[in-house]
């Protein structure tokens, strides 16, 4: 009986039988911006260690924290050797010009890269002045909050001291989004009325939008 439970106990935990394979590691939701490679670099002091050993929860905060562009890990050990490592990745929503470079930020005004020159295709930021936390945190949470299709159309944003956002789109229309309370659904408002010709959109108060021709 105690041969037999050490038998099992090895298998399980010491054979080769259930052993990483950095080969067997799959990556998906990244789109293509993590490659399995890039992730057995980090874990890859597991290879060799039976799935029952492996810390899974641990070893996504170590992934997490080694690529800033994702926002969200989670491993499941895939049998007999491998790991699926699901992400969910930081969307770029704006672009904030400093003495650095060109900083883009995701929903979170997390700073995902800086280049030197403007990347096209993301809302610029603006300010008339020296622009606060505040104001950035503001203007990336309600760009967040846009559909895709809408959040194209945004050509660049600005924000008050307090936080109340506006936006300019491609067509030269304003939008008046204001403060971020209910930012879901202003989003779904704004995208509704877009619909409608105008030169100003405000949602500001998102149960009684107005628009001006």
């Amino acid at each position: 009986m105690v041969v037999a439970a050490a038998l099992v106990a090895w298998v399980a935990l010491a054979s080769p039988l259930f052993a990483l394979r950095m080969s067997e590691i799959r990556v998906s939701g990244s789109g293509g911006q993590l490659s399995p490679a890039s992730v057995t670099k980090v874990i890859g002091d597991q290879e060799g260690r039976s799935l029952l050993l492996i810390d899974v929860a641990k070893q996504a905060k170590r992934v997490d924290k080694a690529f800033v562009r994702v926002r969200s890990v989670t491993i499941e050990r895939e049998w007999p050797r491998g790991l699926n490592v699901m992400v969910t990745m930081r969307v770029p929503v704006a672009v904030l010009k400093t003495a650095k470079g060109y900083q883009i930020l995701d929903g979170d005004a997390v700073v995902l890269e800086t280049r030197s020159s403007q990347p096209a295709g993301l809302a610029v930021i603006e300010s008339s002045g020296k622009i606060n936390s505040v104001q950035v945190q503001s203007i990336t949470t309600a760009m967040g909050a846009l559909d895709e299709s809408v959040r194209s159309q945004v050509v660049s944003a600005s924000a008050t001291e307090s936080g109340y956002v506006s936006f300019k789109l491609s067509s030269g229309a304003s939008v008046i989004w204001g403060d971020n309370d209910r930012p879901a659904l202003k989003a779904r408002v704004l995208k509704t009325l877009l619909s409608i010709q105008a030169s100003v959109y405000d949602v500001s108060y998102p149960l009684n939008p107005t628009t001006k021709k």
